[in-house]
């Protein structure tokens, strides 16, 4: 009897190890997709704590690294200065931009590039490109007038500068 115990037993577990396993493999597609949006970042080098003497004739002074973009492969983009906040304040030069003091104002030219006369503004006179996924760096310079006019002391402005694309 108790062998026969012992077989009933171990019946089911011999039934499960030779029942054949059944597995199915189930698959699905993952989709993955991207659209890539044109896209650019802008660095702009201030020209600061300039020193000018007396004697200056209007030469350009270089900017420290210019302006840079860096854009997408192939976005077109353009980089234009504004006109800055006191444009035309002094009125021996009307159409120049206007550094501002206490007891004066320095006028001044944005030009692209380094000492080639070309404005830097708005419109046609604007830096172009097209992005290639690294920095391209665009070169301006500073021309002051006057400056023997000017009376000692610290004069300011601020251009705001807009990259577009």
């Amino acid at each position: 009897m108790r062998l026969k115990t012992l077989s009933l037993a171990l019946l089911p577990l011999a039934i499960a190890a030779a029942a054949p396993a059944f597995a199915e493999d189930v698959t699905a597609d993952l989709q993955i997709s991207a659209q890539v949006l044109p896209g650019c970042e802008l660095t702009v080098a201030g020209s600061t704590q300039l020193e000018l003497g007396a004697l200056y004739q209007g030469q350009g002074v270089q900017s420290p690294s210019g302006v840079a973009a860096r854009c997408n492969t192939g976005t077109a983009y353009t980089i234009a200065a504004g006109d800055g906040l006191g444009r035309g304040l002094n009125p021996e030069f009307a159409g120049f931009r206007t550094l501002t003091g206490d007891r004066f104002q320095l006028p001044y030219r944005l030009e692209r590039g380094l000492g080639v006369g070309l404005e830097w503004g708005q419109g046609t006179d604007v830096f172009a490109g097209i992005g290639d996924g690294e920095w391209q760096y665009h070169d301006y310079s500073v021309s002051f007038y006057a400056v023997n006019q000017a009376p000692n002391g610290v004069y300011a402005d601020t251009v705001e500068v807009t990259l577009t694309y």
